[in-house]
């Protein structure tokens, strides 16, 4: 007798999975893992400017130091999961929110590098690939996703909709053509399965972004820093 859809996808999860977090094996490798993520963001964004004035480069050193935190800090959020889905995935205390943040603060160019830097991260939490295709869609091309944000800087709320949306669409496309045979086991149709699968954590983890920028003094913060960088 197949189960209720939801219920298959939340059968043994883990709610409030803190753990991890404080075995101390797991505590050494997210400080190895931080310090990779600030290096591979450090060589994505360091540019020769010899001649460049002295304020330019005070700014580019912020640029870096800011978006190494962010991922730092994105890195150890996506290890708060209020949500374990048990074939991959998880819904995570706003993990991508950020990546998101330093996108809509800096642009496109310093986000998408972030975002591809914090895909990479991804990878080394523990990724499961069956071809090449399948691996950029789940991992460096549904995590760049956040950079998106970049994009949306006069208001940060589409910034997040695009993100979440664009690594939904990616991890959908991702599960039809690669992973259509889990659906098929259980009885139900691969479109509707794979949308479901994903949506199920991804969706509310939007909603709680979202929800975040919304605090008045989480916007007042925000509101602070544009100021501060004259964007």
């Amino acid at each position: 007798m197949n189960k209720n859809l939801f219920e298959f996808l939340t059968d043994g999860t883990e709610i409030l999975k803190f753990d991890k977090i404080f075995e101390n094996p797991v505590v050494f490798g997210i400080v190895v893992l931080v310090a990779i993520a600030l290096v591979v963001f450090l060589v994505l964004q360091y540019r020769k400017e010899k001649d460049a004035p002295k304020p330019k480069r005070k700014t580019d050193v912020k640029v870096l130091v800011t978006g190494a935190l962010c991922i730092s800090i994105a890195f150890v959020l996506s290890f708060i999961k209020l949500l374990d889905l048990p074939q991959g995935g998880a819904l995570t205390l706003a993990s991508g929110l950020p990546i998101i943040l330093f996108a809509y603060l800096y642009g496109p160019k310093h986000g998408l590098a972030a975002a591809f830097a914090y895909s990479l991260l991804q990878l080394l939490q523990g990724a499961y690939t069956v071809g090449i295709i399948q691996f950029l869609l789940d991992y460096p091309l549904a995590f760049t996703a956040f950079g998106l944000a970049g994009f949306y800087r006069k208001n940060i709320i589409p910034g997040i909709i695009a993100g979440y949306m664009v690594r939904l669409m990616c991890h959908f496309v991702s599960g039809v053509v690669f992973f259509g045979e889990y659906a098929k086991e259980l009885g139900y149709a691969v479109v509707p399965y794979s949308f479901m699968y994903n949506a199920v954590f991804l969706i509310p983890e939007m909603i709680l972004c979202i929800i975040i920028v919304l605090i008045p003094q989480v916007k007042r913060m925000i509101g602070n820093i544009r100021k501060e960088l004259a964007v």
